[in-house]
This record gives C-alpha cells, structure tokens and sequence, in this order.
C-alpha cells in the first residue's frame, strides 16, 4: 500500500511540539505530501437572560468568540506550517485548512473529501474517567476511519520533566 497523503490534524496545543517532530520524521520516511488540518469545535452560549434580544446577544457574543477563534486559529497554522516548512519539503505541504463542526466527524470527512492515504492524529494521555466521560477524538476518528489511522503519543510536559529529573538522579 503506497501512502501519498497524509492529514495531519491537530489541535493546535503546545504540548503536540515534540509530537510533531515525530510526525514529520514518519511523514518524511514516507515521503508523502501532508494536508494539515484544525477543526474548530461549535461554541454553545448558555446565556440564562430574560427578553427579546437574549438570541441577539447569544448569537453575537458566539460570532465574536468565532472570529477570534478564526483569527488565533489562522496564525497559529501559519506558524505552524512555517515550522515544518523548515524541518519538511515545503513542497510537500498540500494545504493548511481550519474546519468548523466536531472534530472527529470533521476529520474523517476531510480524510475522504481529499483521499488521504492515511491519517495522523495526537493522543493525550487522559484519566480513565475522563476516557469514560467524553472519549477522544483520536479514538472516535480510529474507529470511524476507512484507511489507516496513526495515533502519536503526546508526552505531557511535566510528566516528560519529572522522568528526565528521575533518571538524573538515579
């Protein structure tokens, strides 16, 4: 099986960095064109106000938080695209694209609107009653995917600290 794109999605956290050098090392190894990809998750406003204008002013304050969002999102991207356009073949890098909706249904209809090959997603390591309560998204996009699905470990930085700290004392 020949893998010549790959999606790449991330939330766009800072503790997916070593994540990504990683990845681009995988990516490189298959020397695959990447599609990055963001999905910004819907904002629900429970606004409790009494009146005519409550809806008015849910739907305003959600536009705002979204074109802030929106905005944070686009820089960040580019910032994001520029580092592996550094550490990559910036001609590998097919597009950087932000989505809106839920961010395992966007990421499997991404996957097959732009035929990728495989996707690449970040793993937190979660408590097992947070895995109970609202899953991951890595998870629901494993189990929804039709093609392969690679799942990188993100190692939590105080985690990563008190292990590099541990083994120098020892």
């Amino acid at each position: 099986m020949s893998i010549d794109l790959v999606l790449c999605a991330t939330d766009l956290s800072m503790e997916e960095g070593t994540a990504w050098r990683s990845a681009g090392r995988l990516v490189q190894a298959l020397n695959a064109r990447v599609r990055l990809v963001h999905v910004i998750e819907p904002v629900i406003f429970p606004y409790t106000g009494e009146g005519p204008d409550r809806e008015n002013l849910r739907e305003k304050l959600r536009s705002e938080f979204l074109g802030e969002a929106r905005r944070a999102v686009r820089a960040r991207l580019a910032s994001l695209e520029r580092e592996w356009a550094e550490g990559y073949r910036a001609d590998k890098i097919e597009a950087v694209t932000a989505l809106e909706g839920f961010a395992a249904q966007m990421i499997l209809l991404e996957a097959e609107r732009t035929a990728a090959d495989m996707i690449l997603v970040f793993n937190r390591r979660r408590s097992p009653l947070h895995r109970l309560l609202h899953g991951s998204v890595a998870q629901q996009v494993m189990s929804g995917a039709r093609i392969p699905v690679v799942a990188m470990p993100i190692v939590d930085a105080e985690r990563s600290a008190v292990t590099t700290e541990n083994a120098a004392v020892e």
